[in-house]
């Protein structure tokens, strides 16, 4: 029975990350002096990828080519983005634990009051809105 490949073993030489997040090796290089990520290091001192660090590296990728962020930036919103998968995932276990096996997670809005109300009068106000600039005209 074939296994699942572990995403974190690292297997890909900078070379052949280069070219699968088409940016530059010098680019790899700058990104792992600035600490977004951090390849493995072989016995001859060569680094490579894992599948994570090319998952994060088009990322970064992503947020500052594309969405035009800051690096600065780029690594802040990486790194709330795993604060958020963590509580995601430590919340799982708080219903797992409440709830066991028998009965689904739910999804629980977390809207605040306020906002709620608005939310459902929404297209009530909208048609007040027109009728309100209607009457000042």
């Amino acid at each position: 029975m074939a296994q699942g490949i572990d995403k974190g073993m690292p297997c890909f030489t900078m070379s052949v990350a280069a070219r699968m997040v088409g940016l530059h090796a010098q680019t790899l290089r700058y990104y792992e002096r600035a600490g977004l990520v951090r390849p493995t290091r072989t016995s001859g001192n060569k680094r490579l990828y894992s599948q994570n660090d090319i998952e994060k590296l088009l990322k970064v990728r992503r947020l500052t080519q594309e969405m035009g962020m800051s690096l600065s930036g780029a690594e802040a919103m990486l790194r709330m983005a795993g604060r958020m998968a963590h509580l995601e995932e430590r919340m799982d276990a708080v219903l797992h634990a409440l709830h066991g096996d028998s009965e689904p997670a739910r999804v629980i809005d977390v809207t605040p009051i306020a906002r709620r109300g608005k939310q459902s009068k929404r297209g009530s106000s909208q048609e007040s809105g027109k009728r309100r600039a209607a009457s000042h005209q």
